[in-house]
Formats: structure tokens, sequence, C-alpha cells
């Protein structure tokens, strides 16, 4: 585990992602917005329910 935390780099760049993931600010901006959902609750999961 040691090795890989010293062969990790220390600047990530990625493109493909909105904020600088080396800022820890930018990184708490974006995700703080993030709504947690759990098992079951994402609206793909959810069975239509017919009335009877």
């Amino acid at each position: 585990m040691e090795a890989a935390i010293a062969a990790a780099p220390a600047y990530v760049y990625d493109p493909d992602v909105p904020y600088d993931p080396n800022n820890e600010e930018e990184v708490r901006a974006f995700w703080s917005k993030a709504k947690l959902v759990m098992p079951g609750e994402h609206r793909f999961q959810q069975h239509g329910r017919k009335n009877d």
C-alpha cells in the first residue's frame, strides 16, 4: 500500500471534471449540492404503481 501511495502523482489533471480535484474548496463547493440516494430510492428503481 505504501508503494502505491508513493507512486501516486502529486497533481491530477482531468479535463472532464468540472472542478480541480486538487483544490479542496472547489471539491467541497461542487459536492455540496449532491443528494444522497439510498438503495431503492432512485427513480429508476421505483416501480410504477397502478391505482386500484
